[in-house]
Protein backbone atom coordinates (compact mmCIF):
# COMPACT_ATOMS: atom_id res chain seq x y z
CA UNK A 1 0.00 0.00 0.00
CA UNK A 2 3.02 2.24 -0.09
CA UNK A 3 4.57 2.20 -3.59
CA UNK A 4 2.05 1.76 -6.39
CA UNK A 5 2.48 1.95 -10.17
CA UNK A 6 0.08 2.03 -13.11
CA UNK A 7 1.38 1.21 -16.58
CA UNK A 8 -0.97 1.22 -19.58
CA UNK A 9 -0.68 -1.55 -22.15
CA UNK A 10 -1.91 -1.67 -25.73
CA UNK A 11 -5.08 -3.46 -24.61
CA UNK A 12 -5.18 -2.97 -20.84
CA UNK A 13 -2.86 -2.09 -17.98
CA UNK A 14 -0.66 -3.42 -15.18
CA UNK A 15 -1.23 -2.18 -11.64
CA UNK A 16 1.35 -3.11 -8.99
CA UNK A 17 1.51 -2.39 -5.27
CA UNK A 18 4.38 -2.88 -2.82
CA UNK A 19 3.04 -3.15 0.71
CA UNK A 20 5.31 -1.74 3.43
CA UNK A 21 4.22 -3.05 6.81
CA UNK A 22 5.43 -4.83 9.93
CA UNK A 23 6.55 -8.35 8.91
CA UNK A 24 4.82 -9.72 12.02
CA UNK A 25 1.40 -8.48 10.90
CA UNK A 26 -0.66 -11.44 9.68
CA UNK A 27 -2.04 -11.26 6.12
CA UNK A 28 -4.02 -13.85 4.17
CA UNK A 29 -3.37 -14.27 0.42
CA UNK A 30 -6.02 -13.16 -2.10
CA UNK A 31 -9.34 -14.99 -2.01
CA UNK A 32 -12.87 -14.48 -3.31
CA UNK A 33 -15.34 -12.40 -1.29
CA UNK A 34 -18.95 -11.66 -2.26
CA UNK A 35 -20.86 -8.36 -2.24
CA UNK A 36 -24.14 -7.04 -3.60
CA UNK A 37 -22.26 -5.99 -6.74
CA UNK A 38 -20.60 -9.34 -7.43
CA UNK A 39 -17.38 -10.90 -6.19
CA UNK A 40 -14.09 -9.30 -5.18
CA UNK A 41 -10.65 -10.82 -4.94
CA UNK A 42 -8.31 -9.27 -2.39
CA UNK A 43 -5.70 -10.19 0.23
CA UNK A 44 -7.00 -9.74 3.77
CA UNK A 45 -5.26 -8.03 6.65
CA UNK A 46 -5.57 -9.43 10.17
CA UNK A 47 -7.83 -6.47 11.04
CA UNK A 48 -10.33 -7.54 8.41
CA UNK A 49 -9.58 -5.00 5.72
CA UNK A 50 -7.36 -4.84 2.66
CA UNK A 51 -5.31 -2.43 0.57
CA UNK A 52 -5.93 -3.71 -2.99
CA UNK A 53 -8.50 -5.70 -4.90
CA UNK A 54 -10.29 -6.31 -8.20
CA UNK A 55 -13.97 -7.12 -8.67
CA UNK A 56 -16.33 -8.61 -11.22
CA UNK A 57 -17.71 -5.13 -11.85
CA UNK A 58 -14.49 -4.26 -13.68
CA UNK A 59 -12.89 -2.17 -10.95
CA UNK A 60 -9.45 -2.15 -9.36
CA UNK A 61 -9.25 -0.22 -6.09
CA UNK A 62 -6.14 0.41 -4.00
CA UNK A 63 -5.48 2.35 -0.81
CA UNK A 64 -2.24 3.96 0.40
CA UNK A 65 -1.62 5.33 3.87
CA UNK A 66 -1.39 9.12 4.12
CA UNK A 67 -2.57 12.11 2.13
CA UNK A 68 -0.46 15.02 0.85
CA UNK A 69 2.08 15.04 3.67
CA UNK A 70 3.01 13.10 6.79
CA UNK A 71 0.44 13.61 9.53
CA UNK A 72 0.51 13.30 13.31
CA UNK A 73 -1.30 10.13 14.26
CA UNK A 74 -4.03 10.05 16.87
CA UNK A 75 -4.04 7.38 19.54
CA UNK A 76 -7.25 5.89 18.14
CA UNK A 77 -9.41 6.08 15.02
CA UNK A 78 -12.99 5.01 14.40
CA UNK A 79 -12.03 2.15 12.06
CA UNK A 80 -9.14 0.77 10.06
CA UNK A 81 -8.49 2.34 6.65
CA UNK A 82 -8.41 -1.14 5.20
CA UNK A 83 -12.14 -1.42 5.81
CA UNK A 84 -12.70 1.73 3.78
CA UNK A 85 -11.42 -0.16 0.73
CA UNK A 86 -14.08 -2.85 1.28
CA UNK A 87 -16.73 -0.12 1.56
CA UNK A 88 -15.53 1.25 -1.77
CA UNK A 89 -16.18 -2.07 -3.47
CA UNK A 90 -19.66 -2.08 -1.93
CA UNK A 91 -20.41 1.31 -3.48
CA UNK A 92 -22.25 1.69 -6.78
CA UNK A 93 -19.64 4.00 -8.31
CA UNK A 94 -16.84 6.41 -7.41
CA UNK A 95 -19.12 9.44 -7.15
CA UNK A 96 -21.54 7.81 -4.72
CA UNK A 97 -18.64 6.44 -2.66
CA UNK A 98 -17.13 9.91 -2.27
CA UNK A 99 -20.47 11.57 -1.52
CA UNK A 100 -21.88 9.04 0.93
CA UNK A 101 -18.91 7.55 2.78
CA UNK A 102 -18.35 9.02 6.24
CA UNK A 103 -14.62 9.56 6.75
CA UNK A 104 -14.77 11.54 9.98
CA UNK A 105 -12.24 10.15 12.47
CA UNK A 106 -10.57 8.01 9.78
CA UNK A 107 -6.79 8.27 9.40
CA UNK A 108 -5.65 10.08 6.19
CA UNK A 109 -5.29 7.97 3.06
CA UNK A 110 -5.10 8.06 -0.74
CA UNK A 111 -7.50 5.84 -2.68
CA UNK A 112 -7.06 4.92 -6.36
CA UNK A 113 -10.14 3.71 -8.23
CA UNK A 114 -9.75 2.31 -11.77
CA UNK A 115 -12.69 1.37 -13.99
CA UNK A 116 -11.83 -0.80 -16.98
CA UNK A 117 -14.96 -2.08 -18.71
CA UNK A 118 -14.39 -0.73 -22.22
CA UNK A 119 -11.77 1.91 -21.47
CA UNK A 120 -9.78 2.88 -18.39
CA UNK A 121 -10.83 5.68 -16.04
CA UNK A 122 -8.57 6.51 -13.08
CA UNK A 123 -10.10 8.34 -10.12
CA UNK A 124 -8.24 9.47 -7.04
CA UNK A 125 -9.61 10.35 -3.61
CA UNK A 126 -7.33 11.91 -1.02
CA UNK A 127 -8.68 12.19 2.52
CA UNK A 128 -6.46 14.50 4.59
CA UNK A 129 -8.35 14.06 7.86
CA UNK A 130 -10.71 16.97 7.37
CA UNK A 131 -11.61 17.14 3.68
CA UNK A 132 -12.05 14.99 0.57
CA UNK A 133 -10.00 15.86 -2.53
CA UNK A 134 -10.78 14.15 -5.83
CA UNK A 135 -8.94 14.01 -9.11
CA UNK A 136 -9.17 12.23 -12.47
CA UNK A 137 -5.92 11.00 -14.04
CA UNK A 138 -4.98 10.25 -17.64
CA UNK A 139 -5.25 6.47 -18.14
CA UNK A 140 -2.90 6.59 -21.13
CA UNK A 141 -0.01 7.81 -18.98
CA UNK A 142 2.20 6.01 -16.45
CA UNK A 143 1.64 6.84 -12.79
CA UNK A 144 3.47 6.27 -9.52
CA UNK A 145 2.04 6.79 -6.02
CA UNK A 146 4.05 6.77 -2.80
CA UNK A 147 2.96 6.84 0.81
CA UNK A 148 3.48 10.23 2.48
CA UNK A 149 3.70 8.54 5.88
CA UNK A 150 6.92 6.74 4.92
CA UNK A 151 8.66 8.83 2.30
CA UNK A 152 9.75 12.46 2.49
CA UNK A 153 9.15 14.82 -0.45
CA UNK A 154 12.82 14.51 -1.45
CA UNK A 155 12.70 10.72 -1.24
CA UNK A 156 9.60 10.75 -3.42
CA UNK A 157 11.41 12.79 -6.07
CA UNK A 158 14.36 10.38 -6.01
CA UNK A 159 12.11 7.33 -6.30
CA UNK A 160 10.12 9.00 -9.09
CA UNK A 161 13.36 9.44 -11.02
CA UNK A 162 14.04 5.69 -10.69
CA UNK A 163 10.59 5.04 -12.13
CA UNK A 164 11.16 7.39 -15.08
CA UNK A 165 14.54 5.81 -15.82
CA UNK A 166 13.02 2.34 -15.68
CA UNK A 167 10.26 3.42 -18.10
CA UNK A 168 12.88 4.79 -20.50
CA UNK A 169 14.84 1.54 -20.37
CA UNK A 170 11.67 -0.45 -21.11
CA UNK A 171 10.04 1.94 -23.60
CA UNK A 172 10.35 -0.43 -26.55
CA UNK A 173 8.75 -3.40 -24.82
CA UNK A 174 5.10 -4.13 -25.67
CA UNK A 175 4.46 -5.65 -22.25
CA UNK A 176 7.21 -4.63 -19.81
CA UNK A 177 7.96 -6.78 -16.77
CA UNK A 178 6.68 -4.35 -14.14
CA UNK A 179 7.84 -6.60 -11.34
CA UNK A 180 11.41 -5.82 -12.37
CA UNK A 181 10.82 -2.23 -11.23
CA UNK A 182 9.13 -3.23 -7.97
CA UNK A 183 11.80 -5.78 -7.01
CA UNK A 184 14.98 -4.06 -8.15
CA UNK A 185 17.42 -2.34 -5.78
CA UNK A 186 18.25 1.26 -6.67
CA UNK A 187 20.29 2.43 -3.68
CA UNK A 188 22.33 1.27 -0.71
CA UNK A 189 19.85 3.10 1.51
CA UNK A 190 17.35 0.33 2.26
CA UNK A 191 15.05 2.80 4.07
CA UNK A 192 14.34 4.54 0.75
CA UNK A 193 14.61 1.70 -1.75
CA UNK A 194 11.62 0.39 -3.71
CA UNK A 195 12.03 -2.85 -1.77
CA UNK A 196 12.17 -0.95 1.50
CA UNK A 197 13.51 -2.30 4.81
CA UNK A 198 13.60 -0.47 8.15
CA UNK A 199 13.74 -1.52 11.79
CA UNK A 200 10.04 -2.32 12.21
CA UNK A 201 8.62 -2.03 8.72
CA UNK A 202 9.59 -3.40 5.33
CA UNK A 203 8.13 -4.40 1.98
CA UNK A 204 6.26 -7.54 2.98
CA UNK A 205 4.40 -8.32 -0.25
CA UNK A 206 3.85 -7.32 -3.87
CA UNK A 207 0.40 -7.41 -5.47
CA UNK A 208 0.09 -7.14 -9.22
CA UNK A 209 -3.16 -6.98 -11.19
CA UNK A 210 -2.84 -7.33 -14.96
CA UNK A 211 -5.83 -6.51 -17.14
CA UNK A 212 -5.63 -7.47 -20.81
CA UNK A 213 -8.03 -8.27 -23.65
CA UNK A 214 -8.80 -11.80 -22.55
CA UNK A 215 -6.98 -12.10 -19.25
CA UNK A 216 -7.34 -10.74 -15.76
CA UNK A 217 -4.61 -11.95 -13.46
CA UNK A 218 -3.89 -11.27 -9.78
CA UNK A 219 -0.33 -12.16 -8.75
CA UNK A 220 0.50 -11.96 -5.05
CA UNK A 221 4.06 -12.42 -3.78
CA UNK A 222 4.46 -12.91 -0.03
CA UNK A 223 8.05 -11.83 0.61
CA UNK A 224 7.98 -12.79 4.31
CA UNK A 225 6.91 -16.40 3.71
CA UNK A 226 8.51 -16.67 0.25
CA UNK A 227 5.23 -17.73 -1.37
CA UNK A 228 3.53 -16.79 -4.64
CA UNK A 229 -0.18 -16.97 -5.45
CA UNK A 230 -1.60 -16.45 -8.96
CA UNK A 231 -5.31 -16.17 -9.74
CA UNK A 232 -6.55 -16.02 -13.34
CA UNK A 233 -10.06 -14.70 -14.01
CA UNK A 234 -12.56 -15.23 -16.75
CA UNK A 235 -12.60 -12.51 -19.42
CA UNK A 236 -14.00 -9.24 -18.03
CA UNK A 237 -13.53 -6.86 -20.96
CA UNK A 238 -15.99 -6.57 -23.85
Amino acid sequence: MCTVSYIPLKTGFVFTSNRDESPSRLTHPPSVHHTDFGHIIYPEDEKGGSWIGVDSGDRVICLLNGAFEKHIRKDRYRKSRGKILIEAFNSFDFKSFVEHTNLIDIEPFTLIWIEFNKSEHIHELIWDGSGKHTNTLNSEENHLWQSSTLYTPQQKITRQSWFKNWLTDNAQKVSPDTLSFHTKSYTFDSECDILMKRANVETVSISQIRIDTNLTQFKYIDLVRNQEHITDFVKVRD
